[in-house]
């Protein structure tokens, strides 16, 4: 024995001076190193505490990319990316880095404010507090900005807004799907026109075409029941009303009555 505790002697990694301790960790190259300290004089960042375990199966013929493209195994370890997992014999537990573990003194309970942050599992939380207490870092103040859910839909956060047959306006076409609803038109809805209607608007009859392809008694009836931007498309004069009813749309042969009977056609039944 030469002496009690560790050993005196130093070893010297690329310039940097090590103790010669073994406590082996491995690095995110997928080496194992005889303690932190020559991994890191080795520019290597850690990958977790302990050797790096390979497979034996895979032990000589893996391959892999440098991209640091961090996933987590079922060994709770994180990998740089899913070919060093593989290659450690380790299934995939999630992607992106493992969770740390709590290392926060948590108040009991947290303040109820509303001081939104996003952490490192890009999962909104209501205060730093919240977030800490479920062991997550912090990644950046706000409401983090990732895809947004809409009953289980995972939709682009692009707003180009469009309407759907509900009436509501979507930030886009994705999001206005996963609702469950189909498409009106591309762009907001419109909003109602404010209308102060008078109670009861007039008996008189002056139709006019809205342009949701409806006729109305009048212009009154038509802005009472404004919605979704309707608008006046036309007026019909009131002589060219013939007969009472519903318009229905002419087949060949009562178009060839009409032609015949010199009946005037309003815009709409031209169209």
């Amino acid at each position: 024995m030469a002496n009690a505790g560790e050993c005196m002697a130093k070893r010297s990694v690329g310039g940097c001076v090590c103790p010669l301790i073994v406590m082996p960790v491995c690095g995110k190259d997928g080496q194992t190193y005889d303690n932190e300290c020559t991994m890191k004089c080795s520019g290597v960042e850690l990958a977790h505490e302990g050797e790096c375990k390979v497979s034996s199966s895979t032990e000589h013929a893996c391959i892999c990319t440098m991209e640091y493209n961090p996933v987590c195994g079922t060994d709770g370890h994180t990998y740089t990316n899913e070919c060093a997992l593989k290659c450690n014999g380790v299934q995939l537990d999630h992607a992106g880095p493992c969770h740390t573990p709590k290392v926060f003194d948590c108040p009991n309970p947290c303040p109820r404010t509303y001081d939104p942050v996003c952490g490192t599992d890009h999962v909104t939380y209501a205060n730093e507090c919240e977030m800490k207490c479920r062991g997550v870092a912090l990644a950046y103040a706000g409401e983090c900005k990732s895809k947004r859910s809409v009953d289980g839909c995972v939709c682009p956060l692009i707003v180009m807004p469009v309407c759907g047959k509900d009436g509501q306006t979507y930030d886009n076409e994705c999001t206005m799907k996963c609702s469950g609803v189909p498409l009106d038109h591309t762009g907001p809805c419109h909003t109602a026109k404010e209308f102060d209607c008078p109670n009861p608007c007039s008996q008189m009859y002056n139709p006019v075409c809205g342009t949701d392809g409806v006729t109305y008694a009048n212009e009154c009836e038509m802005k009472c029941r404004c919605l979704n931007g309707l608008r006046l498309r036309n007026r019909i004069p009131a002589q060219k009303i013939y007969f009472p009813g519903v318009l229905q749309w002419p087949t060949t042969a009562n178009a060839s009555r009409r032609e015949e009977q010199n009946w005037p056609m309003t815009e709409n039944a031209r169209n």
